[in-house]
């Protein structure tokens, strides 16, 4: 009997130990007031409230195949419409969040005619269960001669074989709330 009430409590304390790492590993969350969630089987992203959401097939006619989600700020702008792109593509599983962006870094340097990295900072997210480092990305940069200067910010967060990537941009001469309310809202992308 001693040994059957033994094992019965190391079950019960193992079991409660899984409960306790299952609960380390949570969404980052905003507050539902001012921020809507975007959630599929793929990813998971909170976005400010009262953005206008394109997703599906719509997605891909107009942005290139690897979009998955475009967030556009609601108030429209007569120069720049701040917005959010959300895409997939494959990578080396060896690949590891500083090479990825690399790559992704060479290809915002061919789009653009100025790209300059002002700073960079790891956040804690989760990627296919587990919690995982991600890398938020702030740059600013010009599309054409005459266009404005953007800021951009891209989280990037990679799950095995694939990169997750998400891009922001707002005109530099728009307010810091507006880099504040995007940087929270990149720093909730979640990798199913």
């Amino acid at each position: 009997m001693r040994k059957f009430l033994t094992l019965l409590v190391g079950v019960v304390f193992l079991s409660g130990c899984g409960g306790a790492d299952e609960a380390l590993v949570s969404y980052n969350e905003l507050p539902i007031e001012s921020y809507d969630l975007y959630d599929t089987e793929e990813f998971r992203m909170q976005y400010p409230k009262n953005w206008d959401l394109l997703d599906g097939e719509l997605v891909q006619e107009r942005y290139k195949s690897s979009a998955k989600l475009v967030l556009v700020q609601d108030d429209k702008d007569a120069f720049f419409t701040p917005n959010i792109v959300v895409e997939s593509f494959s990578v080396d599983e060896s690949s590891g969040l500083e090479k990825t962006y690399e790559s992704v870094w060479e290809d915002n340097e061919e789009s653009l005619l100025i790209a300059e990295e002002v700073g960079r900072e790891r956040f804690t997210t989760v990627a296919n269960g587990s919690v995982s480092n991600g890398l938020l990305v702030e740059f600013t940069g010009k599309r054409k001669l005459e266009g404005d200067v953007l800021v951009y910010l891209q989280a990037l967060v990679v799950a095995e074989n694939e990169a997750w990537l998400a891009t922001g941009a707002f005109d530099e001469l728009d307010t810091e709330a507006q880099s504040a309310e995007m940087v929270e809202a990149l720093k909730t992308l979640a990798v199913k």
